[in-house]
């Protein structure tokens, strides 16, 4: 089981449209998101990777070549009708990476506290910060490409 770090109240439009909308712009996977690549060539209309499993639909962000090395960020919409929450989690990959980084980070900032010397630990938090920013493009990039899927989705229905 995975840790979600956010979490998004679906209003409008609710769960059940975005989750459509979603499903219309998603490549479908036949394996759980965490253990297949999202990284695609250029020139798929898809937005996303998608899987229905049995509690939850999960996507993520259909991710080119030199996005490749941004933390795969999945989203995860529940079957239940009682909850209407967009979720976000990282993958298994990008989790052991944050958790390796906030080890390190750690176990620098201790060694470095009891030195009082801070050229390693430099490096630490340097590393610790970039990975930390390209989560947060990651999250950006992906609440956009939700809102295309949208509203892609509300003008076909419309027409």
């Amino acid at each position: 089981m995975m840790i979600y770090f956010k979490k998004i109240q679906l209003i409008d439009p609710g769960k059940k449209e975005t989750e459509l909308a979603l499903r219309k712009v998603a490549i479908k996977s036949k394996s759980q998101l965490n253990k297949v690549s999202s990284k695609t060539n250029a020139g798929t209309e898809k937005l996303f990777f998608g899987f229905d499993g049995p509690d939850d639909v999960t996507f993520t962000r259909v991710r080119y070549f030199i996005e490749g090395y941004m933390p795969k960020l999945i989203i995860s919409i529940s079957k239940n009708n009682d909850d209407d929450l967009l979720k976000f989690k990282l993958g298994f990959e990008s989790t052991c990476i944050f958790l390796g980084a906030s080890l390190l980070l750690i176990s620098a900032l201790i060694a470095e506290l009891s030195r009082q010397e801070w050229d390693s630990a430099a490096y630490g938090i340097l590393f610790y910060s970039v990975f930390i920013a390209l989560i947060w493009l990651e999250i950006k990039l992906t609440q956009r490409n939700i809102g295309k899927a949208v509203r892609k989705y509300e003008e076909n229905k419309v027409l």
